[in-house]
């Protein structure tokens, strides 16, 4: 009786041993599976300075401004599952930010009813907050001015801007007496820069967009800028 408890009891940890080692291996080839292939690409894992953003915008040279692996790795994430969700990126931006109602196509994959090129929806604007942004420093706010059915002007952007300054005030003022003592006076007092990408660098080309970063110059936190 005793050997056999023994026989039995070793067959059971050998048993015990071989599933625990086939969930391993398991593990191991479904995280090697779904693990992310990265562009080759310079990525930055120092946050960029405002003044580094800045000397970047005025050289024009775009590609500088990058995202940490992890970001890219999440940014490459989403880029995937919208290739497996939507038609096109298009669709996905005019439901997301245009708010155009979404449908189900033949394969299974949303889509959306075409934007008019003459009427309402031509020179349609919106601006949000991107939601991919790249390695920033803390306190620097990177927004996206998408435009309908024409390219992004000048006065689009200005008009942004003002939106935008517009818009954290009103959230100051709203604050007064919650325990936030910022004034609307330092909401006002951002600095800004903006670019448009080359197309290469675009990841939405068919609906043309500008890109509107900014910061306070009075210190006031930035987590107000982020609602």
């Amino acid at each position: 009786n005793k050997i056999t408890k023994r026989v039995t009891c070793e067959i059971f940890l050998d048993t015990a041993t071989a599933i625990f080692i086939s969930i391993a291996i398991l593990k191991a080839e479904s995280n090697e599976t779904h693990k992310m292939v990265l562009p080759q690409r310079k990525y930055n894992e120092v946050p960029l300075t405002w003044e580094a953003i800045s000397v970047i915008v005025f050289r024009g040279s775009l590609s500088e401004l990058g995202r940490s692996m992890a970001q890219e790795e999440e940014y490459q994430r989403f880029r995937k599952d919208l290739a497996d969700s939507w038609a096109s990126g298009t669709d996905y931006v005019l439901h997301t930010k245009f708010l155009f109602t979404k449908y189900r196509g033949a394969d299974g994959r949303w889509r959306t009813t075409a934007p008019q090129t003459e009427g309402g929806d031509c020179g349609a604007t919106v601006r949000a907050l991107n939601d991919y942004p790249y390695n920033l420093e803390e306190g620097v706010c990177h927004w996206v001015l998408w435009v309908l059915g024409r390219e992004v002007s000048e006065k689009d952007i200005a008009q942004a801007k003002a939106d935008i300054v517009k818009k954290l005030s009103r959230d100051v003022d709203g604050r007064k007496g919650k325990g936030v003592s910022y004034s609307a006076a330092a909401a006002t007092n951002l600095e800004f820069v903006h670019y448009v990408n080359p197309p290469h660098l675009q990841s939405f080309r068919e609906i043309d967009h500008a890109h509107i970063l900014y910061r306070s110059v009075t210190g006031v936190n930035s987590t107000i800028f982020r609602d």
